[in-house]
């Protein structure tokens, strides 16, 4: 990571710099006190990237929440096959660790994105920042409305975000709710193999399909 900021970027290249992230698809980098650094680890997620350099700057301007619009490019060099970014350093606890309060329902409506909680940011109960667009616009809106499942935690919340969200057939609601199901399934199984946190995010969820009457 040094070593591209020093090619591509001197002048960010001596500030302290802390791995604070890996997931499936990124690595993410603190650089400095403001800034982050946002690497693809996959092929797959090097082409997600550049759908996020190209609309991220264009999208912030209409939405409730910051997101991490690149500030900087950078490229591929080297050891490094990939195009990466440079955005800005969005403060909060991940939603698993700090849940929203159930009164964000109305923020959580206005946002379609990888919505599970390890990708959205929470501060003293408010969702504060949503931090991976790699799937942004990348099929059935349902996946993204899943999110309701996975982040507001009663049932109360959780009908207030359908209505918030507004008019939608009612076969929108049930694959979003199959889909937070396999979603959930896929977290627990990656999850009780290496990763509790991720198993936690599975088992919620499950417990709030569960707990909901199916009702749109």
């Amino acid at each position: 990571m040094r070593r591209l900021l020093g090619a591509q970027h001197p002048d960010l290249a001596d500030l302290p710099l802390r791995m604070v992230a890996e997931g499936w698809d990124n690595a993410i980098y603190r650089v400095g006190e403001h800034l982050a650094a946002r690497l693809p680890r996959r092929a797959l997620a090097a082409a997600l990237i550049l759908g996020e350099q190209r609309w991220l700057g264009q999208l912030q301007a209409q939405l409730p929440l910051p997101i991490p619009a690149a500030v900087r490019i950078g490229t591929q060099q080297q050891e490094y096959p990939w195009h990466w970014s440079i955005t800005p350093w969005l403060a909060g606890e991940t939603a698993d660790l700090a849940p929203p309060d159930a009164a964000q329902e109305q923020v959580l409506a206005q946002l379609l994105s990888d919505l599970h909680p390890r990708n959205a940011l929470v501060a003293d109960g408010r969702l504060c920042a949503v931090i991976d667009w790699g799937d942004l616009a990348g099929g059935d809106r349902a996946t993204d409305l899943a999110a309701i499942w996975m982040l507001l935690p009663d049932a109360a919340s959780r009908k207030a975000a359908i209505v918030a969200y507004g008019a939608a057939p009612a076969g929108t609601w049930r694959r979003a709710r199959g889909w937070a199901a396999l979603f959930a399934v896929i977290l627990l199984d990656a999850g009780l193999a290496d990763d509790a946190r991720m198993a936690a995010i599975g088992r919620r969820t499950v417990n709030r399909i569960s707990a909901d009457d199916g009702r749109t």
